[in-house]
């Protein structure tokens, strides 16, 4: 039987499968059960009173093609091998669902073949650098750094935004759940000002014995890219910095060399309705994202 969960459902899911979640570098399970579980967003399959299968489905608003859609995320697709089958049949319901809500689906996963069956296709990547110290002849972090508001980072990541496609819609409240998520994560923002005090970029970055890593980086010209690069390199000699598949980095320090790894599959839930709302005729995913000119840009895990 599908059916929406319960918080008492909470302890089985969690002992179901304890490695079956998609969140990037932190530890899935810990992560996804302690800051993404919400059990009014998840769906089961319960089976003579048992649960085995299950997953979490939120809502965004999204920016494709230039206009404003819909868009369902999948997430915490949790199983086990023996219960596949009841798995496809909660995906199939949760899907038949979602496609009378939302004009198209997302779906986080470190298994992409698994989902090709359902229609995804696997279109966001993102990009890795190493950067070290040695890339950078001018190494000034000045204007980063001091307090900022949350408007200046809607503002300043809508800017930024306005050059990409299929990428969620940001407003304040959306920033207030994220600096729960990097408090949780111990997460660090820092933002750049131009000389006249404008908020042109920011970072969000983690401190580790090793190396800092950059999650996130978001800049209106170079001088934000490298200021804000400088100021993570005062804390360590090596960097990493993850940033969408199509911003070339090494432009501005060109002996740096880059991984890309897939992030994020897409799914078109209604090809008809897609095609009227966009004056198209597409037919995959692919062709659908790739209407407007502009790169595909996703950060987010949830």
């Amino acid at each position: 039987m599908i059916r929406s969960a319960k918080n008492s459902d909470r302890k089985t899911i969690y002992d179901l499968h304890s490695s079956n979640v998609s969140v990037d570098r932190y530890d899935d399970m810990e992560y996804y059960f302690a800051r993404l579980f919400d059990a009014d967003k998840v769906i089961v399959n319960d089976h003579n009173s048992h649960v085995v299968a299950s997953l979490q489905v939120n809502y965004h608003t999204m920016i494709l093609n230039d206009i404003r859609v819909g868009a369902s995320t999948i997430l915490g697709q949790i199983t086990t091998e023996q219960n596949k089958e009841y798995f496809r049949e909660l995906m199939n319901d949760v899907l038949d669902e979602v496609s009378r809500k939302t004009l198209v689906t997302l779906l986080l996963t470190n298994k992409p073949n698994d989902y090709t069956q359902y229609g995804f296709e696997a279109i966001y990547k993102r990009k890795t650098y190493n950067i070290s110290r040695n890339d950078l002849k001018n190494r000034s972090f000045d204007g980063v750094g001091g307090p900022f508001e949350i408007s200046e980072l809607v503002k300043v990541f809508r800017e930024f935004a306005s050059h990409f496609n299929g990428y969620y819609e940001r407003d304040n409240n959306y920033w207030i759940e994220a600096f729960r998520q990097y408090q949780f994560l111990r997460r660090n923002i820092v933002s750049y000002r131009n000389e006249e005090g404008k908020v042109e970029g920011y970072m969000v970055y983690q401190i580790t014995q090793q190396k800092i890593y950059v999650d996130e980086l978001v800049y209106l010209n170079g001088t934000a890219l490298i200021r804000l690069i400088c100021y993570a390199l005062k804390f360590k000699n090596n960097i990493e910095v993850t940033v969408s598949e199509n911003e070339d980095l090494s432009k501005a320090m060109p002996k740096i060399k880059a991984t890309s790894r897939t992030v994020m599959m897409a799914r078109i839930n209604d090809y008809a309705l897609f095609n009227r709302l966009f004056e198209s005729d597409v037919r995959k995913v692919r062709e659908g994202f790739g209407l407007c000119d502009k790169p595909l840009y996703i950060n987010e895990r949830y």
